[in-house]
């Protein structure tokens, strides 16, 4: 049976975090009213930052995706102080919802960083893959914190182990 090494310290520092914060909440926005949690209730924002803190042993994307996410999120919000004069971790939910609906169609003009452009649909993908995850994964990765999505989604069993 393979069980997931324990990791206490994240890969993103506090800026990251915030501006990870602001695009998983555009992306999960919750919803008081149903009580449905946004990302960041759910702890996506923990689980991406221990997954990047994570090696290829757990997941050989990681090092690819470690690469990715500081270049993305200056790339983000270099189109955020273009977009709306603001930095990325300063976004309304109104105006993340629209840079992530840019991203989402490759309207985002010069997306780079530096002279390296960026694939806009693949970095969606990819940001919104990560919140999933981080919403719904089992709490040992580090997000759906104390089971809160399960819970709502009506599932009350703990994780079972995994064999690998």
């Amino acid at each position: 049976m393979w069980i997931l090494p324990e990791q206490k310290n994240g890969f993103l520092d506090d800026v990251q975090k915030a501006q990870v914060r602001v695009l998983f909440n555009a992306l999960q926005p919750g919803d008081t009213l149903r009580k449905v949690p946004d990302a960041e209730q759910s702890g996506a924002i923990n689980f991406l930052s221990l997954l990047l803190a994570r090696d290829a042993s757990v997941f050989e994307d990681i090092p690819k995706w470690q690469l990715l996410y500081p270049k993305a999120l200056q790339a983000l919000d270099a189109q955020s102080a273009l977009l709306f004069s603001k930095p990325l971790k300063d976004l309304n939910a109104e105006e993340a919802s629209s840079l992530i609906s840019k991203l989402e169609t490759g309207a985002l003009q010069n997306f780079s960083f530096h002279t390296e452009l960026l694939d806009q649909l693949s970095l969606f993908d990819i940001l919104r893959k990560h919140c999933i995850q981080g919403c719904f994964a089992d709490s040992r990765w580090g997000g759906n914190t104390e089971g809160i999505m399960w819970r709502w989604f009506g599932y009350q069993e703990e994780a079972k182990e995994l064999l690998k």
